[in-house]
């Protein structure tokens, strides 16, 4: 190997030396002429500079040029050994700078970016045109479609051993296409129409084109059903499925709410029940309690009544006797006045007084007087008349 290698290195090493003579030597030749047209040292020394570094600078290039190999951010690196028939390197290069023997060895750049694959109208910027699929009930449907993919990772050298460097790109599509009519006419045109199936058949076409794509060295990320177009007739049916549909649902939402309706009204009725049997069981304690405070009333107005008779009896009782000793003693003092009168009229000045009110209450109506009986008195002389009345002479002085 060493030695295969020395017999390729040994040109390139000559003509490398090579090169670097004729710099030395046009250099040499520049400081001559430089010596001869400008004599002032300075001067010589700043041409020398400048011709050196302008050797340097043309030397770095012209190796950089031809045995540096630059891998650019979001690219894969392939080393393919031209020299003895070993081929591919089977290791991928990231992004950055790697020595490259010209002669010996080439390098391939493959884009190792995620790739989004599109079918869509061509006015919405698709790489391909939009799918035709015939679902599974005969109607005819545009699909639009994204495949995103990559080139596996560590797989790009495998990919160029292949010869797929520049083809893997027609095979995803090819792949994808045929895939995706094959899934999709799977599906009924309610079932395409609907979000739920046609997500898990886009989970099963990424399973499957992941599997098919992995023979060339390609990863399927994902696969994501974009547009879903149907004809104008269709459309027209379409509406009119999910109108019904929607007042089936409808229908079911009335059915649903009159049925939460009776429910209510069961718990509405449980829940007066309830209350009518609460209250009908206070009813009764209030009613118990009521007939046991009608008792207990019953008790104090018979004690109240016991003694408020008792008490009256007591009262009149004693009022009766009090009474009695009261007539008693008023007949007592009646007795005692009636004496005591009796004893006063009987003496001559009661008799006076008797007679003195006897005339003041006389009522003549008519009186015939004589003037010439001089034992009759006039009714006009009041002291005649008490005389009178008491049996006194008219004419005596008592």
């Amino acid at each position: 190997m060493n030695e295969i290698l020395g017999r390729w290195l040994r040109p390139f090493l000559s003509a490398m030396r090579a090169g670097l003579r004729a710099t030395a030597a046009l250099l040499h030749i520049l400081a001559l002429g430089a010596k001869r047209i400008a004599r002032f040292a300075p001067l010589r020394a700043g041409v020398r500079v400048l011709a050196l570094s302008s050797a340097l600078a043309g030397i770095g290039i012209g190796v950089g040029a031809t045995c540096l190999v630059r891998v650019r951010p979001g690219e894969i690196g392939v080393r393919q050994v031209d020299f003895g028939g070993r081929g591919i390197v089977e290791r991928d290069y990231g992004p950055g700078l790697y020595l490259s023997l010209p002669f010996y060895e080439s390098w391939h750049l493959v884009d190792g970016t995620t790739q989004v694959l599109s079918f869509a109208w061509e006015t919405e910027g698709g790489d391909f045109d939009i799918l035709d699929v015939r679902t599974r009930d005969g109607n005819v449907v545009k699909l639009g479609a994204s495949v995103v993919h990559r080139v596996r990772k560590g797989e790009a050298w495998q990919l160029v051993r292949d010869g797929l460097k520049s083809a893997w790109r027609r095979r995803v599509r090819a792949t994808a296409e045929t895939v995706l009519a094959q899934e999709l006419a799977t599906l009924s045109t309610e079932e395409i129409a609907a979000t739920e199936p046609r997500l898990l058949c886009s989970a099963g076409v990424t399973r499957k084109l992941d599997a098919l794509l992995a023979e060339d060295h390609v990863e399927v990320e994902s696969v994501l059903v974009t547009q879903v177009w149907f004809g104008p007739q269709y459309e027209k049916k379409l509406q009119a499925k999910q109108l019904a549909a929607q007042q089936s649902l409808l229908q079911e939402a009335a059915t649903g709410v009159d049925a939460q309706r009776a429910k209510i009204e069961v718990f509405q009725q449980e829940i007066e029940n309830s209350a009518r049997t609460i209250a009908a069981d206070w009813d009764r304690r209030i009613a118990e309690r009521s007939a046991q405070g009608r008792g207990e009333i019953a008790a104090v107005r018979s004690g109240t009544k016991f003694y408020d008779e008792t008490r009256r009896a007591a009262a009149k009782a004693d009022r009766d006797r009090l009474a009695f000793e009261g007539d008693q003693l008023i007949a007592r003092s009646e007795g005692l006045k009636d004496s005591l009168m009796r004893k006063a009229l009987s003496t001559g000045g009661g008799r006076m007084w008797l007679a003195r009110q006897a005339a003041g209450n006389l009522n003549i109506r008519q009186v015939t007087l004589n003037s010439n009986d001089p034992s009759v008195p006039s009714v006009l002389d009041l002291d005649a008349m008490v005389k009178l009345l008491v049996g006194a002479p008219v004419g005596s002085s008592h």
